[in-house]
């Protein structure tokens, strides 16, 4: 007997990240977002086709790897739409050509068959890109998709410019997470923590745009005045063994952690003990690591870059430095340090921040408004 409630939900194709991990043993920021959204009353709604479209990370396969791959991806939603009629699309890309070609090419045939297309980009914006590159990345995403979904207003702005866009076709979502996973943090006494000085936690890619060496040398400014002070890193990347190289040159064991990527408890546990996030990246979107942190009731320390000024609010939910400042890194870290009560004032109005604009719960109904499924 067929599911009456399966009968009236939308059938929508669902291009994204959907493994728990990576073949690589990453987990990148789609997958978090992807799996947020099937988890989400969205579901209720909406009947599932998954497409997945995870690409390897480390080492990046090579560009004729990566067409075979896409190639494969496109057959299989020709397949899909040929079986059952989709109501719409929503198709999840970064701002990087490869990635864009692959999901503007898809987009364009989806279109030509009758389905509204939604593509959310899933990075940074890059305004810098070259302008004949970028005015043609622009003119195909108005081609390939009806809507276009940005994290941030920054995005928006980059990619959306009067002479060249409709305003009406790009919406601001910005990026969500589960909060519900993320309970507040309860406080514990000093002596109760796993070290004697503050935890600092990097949470995130080892990458140089990442700004992972510019906190490595901020951090050796914080110990000169925070002697008991850690840093715990977590993450991998095509920086790890620099890293692993300044770190054994310039601190001991008890002062930095190289855990690799952590997930599950081992990541909530991280969250709990730390005093703050730091990400100094020099790029960015809207980060999971951030709206993790926040919603751990957790301060956050970042850069001036993206979507991170609509995310972190300077000196009420964390601190915003400008990307490569080593000094006011150092600063911020300092001050976190030495002020917990702040620290915690900031951290439980970064978790209220995400309750009201970044919990999946709610910003389900904004998606269903775009995906036009109700």
């Amino acid at each position: 007997m067929n599911d009456p409630v399966a009968f009236q939900r939308k059938p929508v194709l669902f291009v994204g990240s959907f493994r728990d991990v990576n073949s690589d043993g990453t987990m990148g920021g789609q997958t978090f977002a992807c799996r947020a959204l099937l988890e989400s009353p969205l579901s209720d709604h909406v009947d599932w086709t998954l497409l997945d479209s995870t690409m390897k990370t480390l080492p990046p396969p090579s560009i004729g790897r990566r067409a075979l791959l896409a190639a494969g991806r496109i057959r299989e939603a020709r397949k899909i739409i040929r079986a059952r009629p989709q109501r719409a699309a929503l198709v999840f890309t970064s701002f990087r050509v490869a990635s864009l070609c692959e999901k503007l090419l898809l987009g364009s045939l989806l279109r030509r068959n009758g389905i509204h297309v939604v593509l959310t980009l899933r990075s940074q914006v890059d305004k810098a890109k070259p302008g004949l590159v970028l005015r043609v990345l622009r003119h195909w995403l108005l081609r390939s998709g009806h809507t276009i979904i940005c994290q941030s207003e920054a995005a928006k702005r980059a990619l959306a410019p009067a002479t060249t866009m409709s305003a009406a076709r790009v919406f601001v979502i910005p990026n969500w997470i589960d909060a519900s996973r993320y309970e507040a943090i309860r406080e514990t006494e000093p002596d109760h923590r796993p070290t004697a000085g503050p935890m600092f936690l990097y949470l995130g890619w080892l990458e140089p745009y990442k700004g992972i060496l510019d906190l490595l040398a901020a951090f050796k400014e914080v110990l000169e005045r925070l002697p008991p002070a850690t840093l715990h890193i977590c993450g991998e990347g095509s920086a790890s063994r620099l890293v692993r190289d300044r770190v054994q040159g310039r601190f001991n064991d008890q002062q930095v952690r190289l855990r690799g990527w952590i997930r599950g408890s081992e990541k909530t546990r991280a969250l709990y003990d730390c005093q703050a996030l730091v990400l100094p990246s020099h790029t960015e979107g809207m980060p999971n690591a951030v709206l993790e942190a926040m919603a751990s009731a957790r301060p956050v320390v970042a850069t001036r870059v993206g979507g991170l000024p609509e995310l972190v609010e300077d000196g009420q939910t964390g601190i915003l430095v400008e990307p490569g400042d080593i000094k006011s890194l150092a600063a911020a870290m300092i001050r976190i340090g030495e002020k917990p009560a702040e620290a915690r004032e900031m951290g439980s109005k970064g978790r209220e921040r995400v309750l009201a604009r970044h919990d999946v719960r709610t910003t389900w109904r904004t998606v269903a408004d775009v995906l036009h499924v109700f």
